[in-house]
């Protein structure tokens, strides 16, 4: 349990060390799992979870780059 209650602050880590690689910065928003792929409902929490804490984050590039 304190695996999987753990993923969506990981996933946060990992989107800061993409948004710092010019190359990565536009490409972890394909890693976000959606509902469908969560198969086992030991991990159905896990996508709405990450989601949230996306919401509270800026990490949508604009054309502006900010």
């Amino acid at each position: 349990q304190w695996l999987r209650d753990s993923i969506p602050s990981l996933f946060m880590e990992a989107v800061e060390l993409f948004k710092a690689d010019d190359n990565l910065r536009t490409t972890y928003l394909a890693f976000v799992p959606s509902n469908a792929e969560v198969t086992d409902p030991f991990f159905e929490a896990v996508p709405g979870s990450i989601v949230e804490l996306l919401k509270e984050t800026e990490c949508i590039w604009t054309a502006s780059g900010r």
